[in-house]
């Protein structure tokens, strides 16, 4: 009966291992490089109806982040420190909480940004459409988008090892016509 127990933990284990070797890069985004972008309309922290589709024949650097997030907070400090900007560049921010309706938790919101001198626009998903769209699976995350609406780039965007990745990925976009 030991011998049996060990052979099953023993090909348990082996399993384990092998997939753990030949599992895929985890994404913050379920969509990848080549995909058509999901369209959405959102409001931005004026009311504003802003489209991806408003940004046609442009770059766009798209951050899904939450106010309950720490490390959103540091991807928003970091493309703003960091993003080279351009006229060819746009920078979303794009807020993926349903309390953010509320008024009063909406002004939280501002006002952290412009204590960080965010300039970028903020968008709005009350009711969590991009979130379902771009298939999130953590936060904060981050997407490419070229100048004919195509993920260039899409995952985590914290993760340190992405950050010149997606500023070359920028940086080469920006120079197409």
């Amino acid at each position: 009966m030991f011998k049996i127990a060990k052979n099953i933990t023993l090909s348990i284990v082996i399993t384990l291992l092998l997939f753990s070797l030949t599992a895929k890069e985890s994404h913050a985004i379920d969509l990848k490089k080549g995909d058509k972008a999901p369209a959405f309309s959102l409001n931005d922290t004026k009311g504003n109806k802003v489209s991806l589709s408003d940004f046609k024949g442009k770059v766009v650097f798209m951050t899904f982040w939450a106010t309950w997030c720490a490390k959103c907070w540091e991807e928003i400090d970091f493309t703003r420190k960091s993003i080279k900007r351009s006229d060819d560049l746009v920078i979303l921010l794009v807020n993926m909480e349903r309390k953010a309706a509320n008024p009063e938790h909406l002004k939280k919101i501002t006002d952290a940004l412009e204590g960080l001198e965010v300039t970028d626009t903020v968008l709005l998903d009350f009711n969590l459409e991009a979130y379902s769209d771009y298939k999130l699976t953590s936060l904060p995350s981050t997407a490419v988008i070229d100048k004919e609406g195509i993920i260039q780039f899409a995952g985590p965007g914290f993760f340190k090892e992405f950050r010149d990745k997606i500023n070359s990925e920028i940086e080469e976009l920006t120079k197409k016509k």
